[in-house]
This record gives structure tokens, sequence and C-alpha cells, in this order.
């Protein structure tokens, strides 16, 4: 750093603030000036000295319940942009939807120091993470929020937007809401959504039925529950999807077994992808801003980090009622 300044005919402070982002005050003149001798020489920031003289490793955990969902990837794309621009590294990591691997993979972030950690939580229990809680790292909740509430929380709101979609299937004159959903368990976002689904049913006066799948149910085994739960598909019956990549598996039973949409079913999905635009017809989904909700959880985290300044104890994210040809 004291070469890069003396070649740059500025002071070693100057340096400092340039790459530590703090350049609100400085010349765009002497930026290019550190820019073009930083190049030229090929130096470095060494990260672990930098952690050492400000007691921070500019490291921030994030645990996704599973790496293979698409909302994952987008919420990472969102974090990382901003964690970049601050001169943070984020640490990925995935409980693939298990407990015990969960508190592993936030054990291991602990060890390396993690001035912050982002949590997608597979338990709605607070309780479950009172290692995490006594351990003092700043932490931020996304997706699934826990009870009670004890961090701050980033998250879509699933009841309101839910309510939304089922109130607009009913409105399309169905007579029977069929929600698909992956096993529920402790899983709060699935809980919500079914709970304002069932209500819209109740309040309506249709009726409401649930197909929760396992991992070992074959996609016949799929398609025997939907002709049940459809009398053959005489009724008319709308199909809810609470999770966008089981979209995609369930689109792949209907065409396979010759189900048209919405002629005699009609399908609508809680979605995250683009990909259903894609689809013929394209289908009526809730779309998250999976990746806005990363920017906002980084950004409260480092602002939790750096300035130990808490945002609201709840965010929600705006999502979006996307209308297409498939009710």
């Amino acid at each position: 750093m004291r070469d890069v300044a003396d070649l740059a005919q500025v002071s070693k402070t100057t340096v400092s603030r340039y790459i530590n982002g703090h350049t609100e005050r400085m010349s765009a003149k002497t930026q290019q000036k550190i820019e073009e001798t930083i190049l030229a020489i090929g130096y470095r920031v060494n990260s672990h000295a930098q952690s050492l003289a400000q007691k921070r490793t500019f490291l921030i955990g994030m645990v996704v319940a599973d790496m293979t969902n698409m909302f994952s990837s987008l919420l990472f794309n969102g974090a990382d942009e901003i964690a970049h621009n601050k001169n943070y590294q984020i640490i990925l990591m995935t409980s693939s939807n298990s407990i015990n691997r969960e508190e592993q993979q936030i054990n291991k972030l602990l060890d390396m120091r993690v001035d912050g950690i982002i949590l997608q939580p597979i338990n709605k229990d607070a309780t479950q993470y009172n290692y995490l809680k006594s351990n003092g790292t700043h932490t931020i909740i996304v997706d699934r929020s826990i009870k009670p509430s004890i961090w701050p929380e980033v998250l879509t709101d699933n009841y309101k937007y839910s309510h939304i979609m089922t109130e607009y299937i009913y409105r399309k004159g169905y007579k029977k809401i069929l929600v698909i959903s992956e096993q529920v368990d402790d899983n709060n976002s699935r809980i919500t959504r079914i709970k304002a689904a069932q209500d819209v049913a109740l309040k309506q006066n249709i009726d409401f039925d649930i197909i929760e799948m396992h991992h070992d149910m074959k996609d016949s085994d799929i398609y025997d529950l939907l002709m049940e739960k459809t009398n053959l598909l005489q009724d008319k019956v709308a199909i809810y999807v609470i999770k966008g990549d089981l979209l995609l598996k369930i689109v792949k039973i209907l065409i396979s077994f010759d189900i048209s949409f919405p002629e005699q079913l009609g399908i609508a999905a809680f979605d995250d992808w683009v990909i259903s635009e894609l689809i013929n017809p394209p289908i009526t989904t809730i779309r998250q801003d999976a990746t806005t909700m990363g920017k906002v959880a980084v950004s409260n985290l480092i602002e939790m980090i750096e300035h130990d300044i808490y945002p609201q104890q709840q965010t929600n994210i705006s999502s979006e009622l996307i209308i297409k040809r498939s009710l």
C-alpha cells in the first residue's frame, strides 16, 4: 500500500480509503491515478491483514435449504452483488433440508469467524437456533419466518399473496382448489400459503384439498391422486402448486398423461421462475422477487455489522400476480 501511495503521489491513508470504497470526497482524477498504479504494479489487498486490523473477516455466511432450487440462486445473486460492492465475500452453504446438516453448516461458518449469517431456516421454532443466538453473530432470516422472532427477517408476505392467488382462482369459476406441496413439516412458508388457500376456500364455500408430495412418489402415483381428487377430471378443479421447481414436475406429468390445461384442469403456482412463462400455455403465477430479497438481506446485515444499526424486525418484499392463460 505504501508503494502504491508513493508511485501515485498520494498519502497511504488516501490509498486505504480508495481500497475500502470510501471515495465520497475523493476526486475522479485521484481515483483514476490510484487505480492505474494498482494495475501497473499488481498490488493486491492482504485480506487477512485487513481483517486483523479491522477486527472483521469480511466474510458473510449464507445457508439455504436447497441449493438446486432456483430461488436459492436468485437469492444468492442479489446478495452477492451488494456484498461485492461492499468488499465482502459470501460463503454459500446448503442444509439440504436437513436440520442436522443445517446446524453443522452454521457451526462451520462460526468456526470461520464470519461477520454475519443469512439463514433460510429449516425449522420454524426459534429455540432450535439458541446455539447461534448465544454466539452473538449478526444474523438475518430470509424467506421463512421463525417464532418467536429473534432476528430481523426479510420475507415475502406469503399469506397476502397466496390469498390473492386463491381469490383469483375462485373468481375464474373453479369449484375446487387442489394445493400441491412438498411435505409441509415445519416449513413456515408452505404452512402460511396453504392456510391462505384454505381460508379463501372456506369463505367462498368451495372445496379444498391437498396433495403432499414425497420424494419416493412416482409420476404414476401422482397421476392417480390427480384423477382421484378431480373426479377423473369431471370437476372444475384448479391445481395450485406452492413451489416453483415443483411446478415443472407437475406440468411434465400433465403433459405426459395428455391432460390439457386450462381445458381439463386449471393450474397456477407460487413461483420465482420466469421459465413458467415459456410453458404453453404460460402459467399464472405469484412471482417472488428473490433477487431483491437477497440484496435487502445483505444490505441490512452489513449495516448491523459495520454500524450496529438494526433494521425493522420484519421487511416484506413485494411479489406480483402474473396472469397468464393456464386458468
